[in-house]
């Protein structure tokens, strides 16, 4: 089923100069499912209770103005607790490396649409050197990054780090930012709550600056040499009562050396709300958490079209102590399905 969306998805964007691949992950929550099976634990809810579900990593394509054009993969996965694993083991072994697989298949699409340029989006968990990395060491046609920073990383050539660096920068523009409604959240036990607040129009200053970011010192990474990119900054010195600043600090392989490119960003990356809308059509509109569960009493992600995902996730759950390997089987055997897939589609839009 996702494959005839894919394919229907790729000559949509076929006809665009640029297309965003936004990608984001979202809970799928079946706490209240008693019979579902092949859960993992999403997090904790209000009382301190866990709550135990899916999560959904999703690719959703969008024009530069920011209308869908389609989904193009999905992955669906029970997490696992990282308490006793190796910090320092493969990426490949982590949940993380669903952004790697994502943005491995953005330049896949790259390079089937050469007439199209590909930029992939990704929020703050998607911050990784190793996505940068992984990006300059692939041949051929490739997708650009824009990434919202987490990490306050080191820099090539200064002692500042990144964040302080970008706020030295002279101020390049100012601009007013739509910002979404920003939705109620309940409190937790480790985390406090959030107030709901409406849409509004946030005046934020704009820096922007070309970076060279060091590699993390970790034992799989710190030989790696130091990724050139640029910064742009966007911050809120002023605002409202109750709100939080506005604080973004995006890392794009986009070439940055004005304001308009600095701006062209930052309404790009404002595109990625598109994404969590679609994530809430599915849940409120599409109803993928009432479904009946699949049988054998596994949890109902195909109505969110993961169907695959989910079976790669039952066939390979072959306990703790086989968790690297069957990770890395599982991993190779995506790999050789996309490289099936990508044959087929590139038919498909030559005819």
């Amino acid at each position: 089923m996702l494959a005839t969306h894919r394919r229907q998805t790729l000559r949509r964007m076929k006809a665009e100069e640029l297309v965003l691949i936004i990608q984001d992950t979202t809970d799928l929550n079946f706490s209240t499912r008693a019979g579902c099976t092949g859960l993992g634990q999403i997090g904790t809810n209000q009382t301190g209770a866990k709550s135990r579900g899916l999560r959904l990593h999703s690719a959703f394509a969008v024009n530069e103005s920011g209308l869908p054009l389609g989904v193009l993969r999905l992955q669906g996965y029970a997490p696992e607790s990282a308490k006793d694993k190796d910090p320092h083991r493969p990426i490949e072994e982590k949940d993380s490396y669903r952004w790697l697989e994502t943005a491995q298949d953005a330049a896949n699409v790259a390079e089937l649409l050469p007439d199209t340029r590909i930029i992939s989006v990704a929020d703050r968990e998607g911050d990784m050197f190793e996505l940068f990395d992984l990006r300059r060491r692939q041949p051929g046609a490739k997708a650009d990054l824009l990434v919202r920073a987490k990490h306050d990383r080191g820099l090539e050539g200064t002692d500042e780090k990144l964040f302080t660096e970008l706020a030295a920068a002279p101020v390049a523009k100012t601009m007013s930012l739509p910002i979404p409604r920003q939705r109620e959240h309940l409190g937790k036990p480790s985390k406090p709550g959030r107030p709901g607040l409406a849409a509004r129009l946030a005046e934020v200053e704009v820096r922007y600056k070309a970076v060279t970011i060091l590699a993390p010192q970790t034992p799989q990474l710190r030989h790696r040499l130091p990724l050139q990119l640029w910064a742009v900054y966007v911050v809120e010195p002023n605002p409202p009562a109750g709100a939080s600043a506005v604080e973004w600090l995006l890392l794009t392989t986009v070439p940055v050396a004005s304001a308009k490119q600095a701006l062209q960003c930052i309404q790009w990356y404002c595109r990625r709300w598109r994404i969590e809308e679609w994530h809430r059509v599915m849940k409120s509109a599409c109803k993928i958490l009432e479904s009946k569960p699949l049988r054998g009493g596994a949890a109902p992600g195909h109505r969110a079209g993961c169907g695959d995902c989910l079976a790669d996730h039952v066939a390979g759950d072959s306990g703790p102590g086989n968790a690297g390997a069957t990770r890395r089987r599982t991993v190779q055997s995506r790999r050789n399905r996309s490289d099936r897939a990508a044959h087929s589609e590139k038919n498909a839009l030559d005819r």
